[in-house]
C-alpha cells in the first residue's frame, strides 16, 4: 500500500519506493519488537538481577 502511493499518488521513481518502504517497515518492526514484544523480558531480567 505505502509502496503504491509512493509510485502512482507521488510518482517517485519504483526503486527508491521500494527502498523507502524496506526502510520505513524495517525501521517500524525493529521499534515494535524492541518496545512492545521484548518488553516483559527486560523488565523481568531486571527484577532478577536487582
Amino acid at each position: 500500500m505505502l509502496l503504491k502511493l509512493l509510485v502512482n499518488s507521488i510518482g517517485m521513481n519504483q526503486y527508491q519506493a521500494k527502498l523507502i518502504t524496506e526502510i520505513v517497515f524495517f525501521t517500524l518492526s525493529w521499534l515494535i519488537q524492541r518496545f512492545i514484544i521484548f518488553k516483559k523480558k527486560r523488565t523481568q531480567a531486571m527484577i532478577k538481577e536487582g
